[in-house]
């Protein structure tokens, strides 16, 4: 049965029916339109797995290609084959036509292209070019390399990628590559198309319409003139081709043979698509055939020293590019999805494709809301564990795991043939997990020089994740006591914080208020108290609930006074529920340095928010405290600025000299030993005059007077050239050497500023931040030369300011 053939047929059915078949439901009346003209049924669901929108099960049937058949105008599937080789056998020599081979190509590759587009797992109008693997085949074919792999686990996006770049290269309208044969076949859908007993080189002749006997590469090696370009072949979901593992390692070998008997024509290339798991079989397979690995372009054959993967996780810019897709997507109307606002965990876990299409389906469906890592692993054991194929095998197998590493006390990672039972009995499930990256295998050697094969989750997160919910159905309620037992049970080890924070999570989710006051009282390290109320702090952000009630409890508590109020200090929220949890704080915490800190956030708040009001009472209670050289150099620094910036509005001129030989005197005396315990930034102080001046555009010399003096009299300062706080330095060091006329030295150093990574792990004060950064650089661009520039970027500081509260910025 030709593939070929079947792919004719399918596509001469489509120009038939003479409407598109762009979507599922369009089968059904594809369905009605072959019985009103052979008055012999096909369904529905037979059509939609015959044109890519279901999965294929078996072979179609010779009914089935005979009714389709007799639809085309043929008298049946015999006749249709008949009829095609006559055309083909009429003039021999047109067989080995470029064009001829080309169209018969293109009939193979357009069918799997729109198979795939169905089967996306976003509207495919929703997915990304991704810019990666269209610079990785670039430099694959201009290589003089045979083949090449895309390697990555399962949902990690690299078919729909391919999908893409195929459709620019070589199959859209106007191709990069018009000249280029390209065969491009998928596993998924194609696998029941063959014979049980795969023959790889047959059917690579069958592909070509080439004769019994005839040797493509031989043919246009001896007549050149004919060859107009590369011949591709590209197999997408390789691992899917074959089901029984025997015939996977005979595909393994047949692969190797054909690459290493290529070489000498090296315009017929193979680009293959395969999870990392199949890889790592692949290798052991290739591992006899060395000197073949040369002719492979970006692969790495050694699994011993780093994954073989090298497919990447999207990055923030592509995540963006996706959500405007989807807000701008007519079908399903919906809003934008506001990516600043996420916290810092689910950004992490949406770089993972599959994580990022149930994030956007949930939105799409309004079926769950989503709001930190944790809701999104529970999404994903909805949908890939629990309703999946195997869910009671798969959940069996992750239990059997969890007991083995004595749920992360013992170790991470089990023996496999701890639990080879288990996966033999279960087989399927264990292979699906694995192909999909869930768990993941590797060989160690131990000391008697034994390879042993462990076992581990491929992602830390839901290992963590599963930890959690077995300790809650453990003590079967969530309660102080189990997040006190849990601290103690996991003392010492690096996991216990992650395992707490999902706890407390799900403490939120449960709104078991009462048990969460008492969560900044648990035994846990000054770093781990970090982490837990940052995670609060992001996840609270979204809970109206839990901030009316556990704010004013925290706000009593001197340990959460500590770790919640002051080290998580939410700026993109000052005019939302952190400004009034600071109102709470300092009504119980009266020492100078906490009034200082939180008069100063509160005065802040009404500054840039124009409440003139808020702004007076809150400076004369910061004026009521003199300079202290004994506190901590951050709230000094706020003390400072709230300083310039009340002068400013009062007096509405410029610092005296006075009041900068004062600034500039207590940063000289300022102890150097007082620098902030949490970042271990020096130069607080300095940072944030410097705030203050750039705020009450104070753009004068004392600013760079500041930042050079902190350059020398911090050498450490060069550590930190990549945290937030120096990079803010250099926006407002920037801005003031342009005003000052050095506007070539100032754009250089405004342009070397890289603000995302700088506040990739501080997402919380990102919006504030960029406010200030926006400004600078409007202030940077030269109105008369760029006025299209100058008015985007007005537009966005508008936008932004509104979505906070912060007027002052459309001034």
């Amino acid at each position: 049965m030709s593939v070929n053939m079947i792919n004719n047929l399918l596509s001469l059915t489509k120009k038939t029916y003479s409407f598109p078949v762009e979507y599922s439901k369009d089968c059904e009346n594809l369905s009605h339109a072959i019985f009103n003209k052979t008055n012999c049924s096909i369904s529905p669901t037979t059509l939609k797995r015959l044109l890519g929108f279901a999965k294929v099960k078996d072979k179609p049937s010779k009914y089935t290609l005979n009714t389709l058949s007799v639809y085309c105008g043929f008298t049946d599937w015999n006749d249709l084959i008949k009829i095609e080789s006559d055309k083909n056998t009429g003039d021999k020599k047109s067989i080995h036509k470029w064009e001829e081979l080309k169209q018969n190509a293109n009939s193979v590759s357009q069918y799997t292209l729109e198979v795939l587009k169905n089967n996306s797992g976003l509207n495919y109008n929703q997915t990304l070019k991704r810019k990666y693997i269209y610079s990785f085949i670039d430099e694959f074919l201009e290589s003089g390399a045979v083949s090449t792999c895309l390697i990555g686990d399962g949902g990690t996006g690299k078919s729909i990628s391919m999908a893409h770049l195929i459709d620019d290269y070589w199959l859209s309208k106007s191709p990069k590559y018009k000249n280029d044969i390209v065969w491009f076949v998928s596993g998924t859908n194609l696998r029941s198309l063959f014979s049980n007993q795969l023959d790889l080189e047959s059917w690579f002749l069958d592909l070509f319409s080439l004769t019994k006997g005839v040797d493509y590469r031989a043919y246009f090696s001896k007549n050149p003139k004919q060859r107009k370009g590369n011949i591709i072949l590209i197999i997408d979901a390789l691992d899917e081709f074959v089901v029984k593992s025997d015939d996977l390692d005979d595909l393994f070998l047949k692969i190797t043979e054909l690459v290493g008997s290529n070489v000498e024509t090296p315009w017929f290339k193979f680009i293959l698509s395969i999870r990392t798991s199949t890889f790592e079989r692949f290798i052991h397979t290739i591992k006899d055939h060395s000197g073949v690995t040369k002719y492979f372009y970006g692969v790495n054959f050694d699994n011993q020293t780093s994954s073989p993967s090298n497919v990447p996780l999207l990055n923030e810019e592509e995540i963006i590019q996706i959500f405007e897709k989807v807000a701008t997507n007519q079908e399903f109307n919906a809003n934008k999805i506001d990516y600043a606002s996420l916290n810092p965990a689910l950004r992490l876990q949406i770089t993972h494709p599959y994580y990022l299409q149930l994030f956007i389906q949930s939105f799409i469906e309004k079926s769950t809301d989503i709001h930190s890592n944790h809701d999104i692993l529970n999404e994903f054991m909805r949908h890939r564990i629990y309703k999946g194929k195997y869910g009671f095998e798969k959940t069996e197998i992750f239990n059997a795991i969890l007991t083995n590493t004595d749920y992360g006390r013992k170790s991470i990672t089990v023996k496999k043939s701890d639990i080879v039972v288990l996966i033999n009995q279960y087989s399927r499930a264990y292979k699906e997990l694995v192909s999909f990256g869930i768990l993941k295998e590797n060989s160690v050697q131990n000391k008697f020089k034994v390879y042993q094969t462990f076992i581990k989750f491929g992602h830390d997160t839901l290992y963590e994740f599963l930890i959690a919910k077995h300790w809650i159905m453990e003590f079967k309620t969530y309660s102080h006591k189990l997040l006190l037992s849990v601290a103690k049970t996991y003392s010492g080890k690096e996991k216990r914080i992650d395992i707490i924070n999902h706890i407390a999570l799900m403490g939120l989710e449960e709104s078991s208020f009462e048990e969460l006051q008492y969560l900044f009282e648990l035994p846990l390290e000054e770093y781990e108290l970090n982490s837990l109320s940052h995670i609060l702090g992001i996840q609270i952000r979204e809970n109206v609930d839990a901030q009316n009630i556990l704010i004013p409890l925290w706000a009593k508590n001197k340990s959460a006074q500590i770790y919640f109020f002051e080290r998580f200090v939410d700026l993109d929220n000052l005019n939302g529920y952190y400004g009034h949890a600071i109102s709470l704080y300092l009504k119980h915490k009266k020492t100078k340095e906490a009034q200082i800190f939180g008069n100063c956030l509160l005065s802040k708040k009404a500054f840039l928010s124009d409440d003139e009001s808020l702004f007076w009472s809150t400076s004369n209670k910061i004026e009521k405290n003199n300079f202290d050289l004994s506190i901590h150099p951050f709230p000094l620094g706020r003390q400072m600025a709230n300083q310039i910036i009340s002068y400013r509005k009062f007096n509405q001129r410029g610092l005296n000299e006075r009041f900068k030989n004062k600034i500039i005197s207590v940063a000289n005396e300022i102890s150097r030993t007082t620098g902030d315990t949490v970042t271990g930034f020096p130069a607080g102080y300095h940072f944030h005059v410097m705030e203050g001046l750039f705020l009450s555009k104070e753009y004068s010399e004392l600013i760079i007077t500041l930042f050079e003096q902190v350059t020398d009299d911090f050498p450490e300062i060069s550590n930190y050239n990549k945290s937030w706080l120096y990079n803010m330095m250099l926006v407002y060091y920037s801005t003031a050497l342009y005003f000052n006329g050095s506007s070539e030295r100032a754009l250089k150093i405004f342009n070397s500023i890289q603000f995302e990574l700088a506040f990739k792990d501080t997402p919380w004060y990102k919006n504030y931040y960029f406010l200030q950064y926006l400004t600078a650089k409007r202030i940077m661009i030269k109105k008369a030369t760029k006025s299209l520039e100058h008015k985007e970027l007005g537009n966005k500081i508008s936008m932004l300011s509104e979505k906070l509260g912060f007027s002052y910025f459309n001034r």
